[in-house]
């Protein structure tokens, strides 16, 4: 049987507006808006329980009516969610959609994040002292990033960067991380790099201590590199997206499925990529069809 897989990370309500039309700046568009699940953590957590795998969610959801909703969605899916209770409302994503399904802008109000801490954490570790690897998401205030890789520095961390904005918040860890995954602009922030080569800056990430770095960067190839070198794999695009929010997590979650599974980094790669193509297909976060590539995890 595979290990239980361990995330901590954010959890949004996610509000995602998309233009009928090309998308005309500082007016009022026409177009279609969905209320949905979200929160890069969340959406990693539920694709790799969609895909039969036994995951633990350290996260922060508030006591509104959504929010509690969106946790039973996450435990009739089997997942163990772990969070403060509090009064207040869970955090929210905005995101604006130009006609062609990519996104233009987008403001998250993460507030519930200050709740989730070392203490809360640290009170209810059992899953977390027994994995091999812990999954983490930058939307993690810093505080609680710091004191995590203090407490637990012997874990394989597997990181997803987020936001160019939020990577910073690991710059100081990179020694202590097994996989850092990101695009080519959060690959340029984490090491605070004008160079945009790639390769150059997996390179460097390398040479700070990090064990594997892939670089994702829309359509075009995922480069991804270890100690052994720096490689690159092509990707097919689709040739229309309806939506690109939860791509990037459908991938990671797919990486992580693998890694967990005793698989190389090149062939979680692959894996990650098909379930982030299923992702792209649909108007949510995270796509029903990914249920398709259950597979039996004993």
């Amino acid at each position: 049987m595979t290990e239980r897989i361990v995330l901590i990370g954010g959890s949004n309500i996610d509000y995602i507006a998309k233009s009928s039309k090309k998308l005309i700046e500082r007016d009022s568009n026409i177009g279609k808006l969905s209320i949905s699940f979200g929160g890069v953590g969340r959406n990693i957590v539920e694709n790799l329980a969609r895909i039969g795998n036994r995951v633990s969610f350290f996260t922060s959801i508030g006591n509104d009516e959504l929010g509690q909703t969106m946790k039973k969605h996450l435990l009739k899916l089997g997942v163990r969610v772990y969070s403060p209770e509090f009064e207040g409302t869970s955090s929210s994503y905005l995101s604006i959609h130009d006609s062609d399904g990519k996104m233009k802008c987008a403001v998250c109000d993460e507030r519930a994040n200050d709740k989730l801490n070392i203490d809360f954490i640290s009170r209810n570790d059992s899953d977390i002292t027994k994995a091999e690897y812990v999954c983490l998401d930058t939307n993690v205030l810093s505080k609680t990033i710091s004191d995590l890789f203090q407490r637990y520095p012997n874990k394989k961390w597997i990181v997803e960067a987020v936001s160019k904005n939020k990577v910073g918040r690991i710059r100081q860890y990179l020694n202590q991380i097994y996989l850092f995954k990101g695009n080519q602009y959060e690959a340029q922030a984490v090491i605070d790099s004008d160079t945009i080569d790639v390769s150059t800056n997996i390179k460097r990430i390398i040479k700070l201590g990090t064990k594997n770095v892939i670089i994702s960067n829309g359509k075009h190839a995922v480069y991804y590199g270890n100690k052994d070198g720096v490689f690159k794999i092509d990707i097919t695009p689709l040739s229309q997206i309806v939506n690109d929010t939860g791509a990037g997590d459908a991938m990671f979650a797919g990486i992580v499925d693998q890694i967990n599974a005793g698989q190389n980094i090149r062939n979680a790669i692959i894996f990650g990529n098909q379930l982030a193509r299923e992702t792209l297909k649909t108007s949510n976060a995270v796509s029903s069809e990914i249920d398709k590539y259950k597979y039996n995890h004993e």
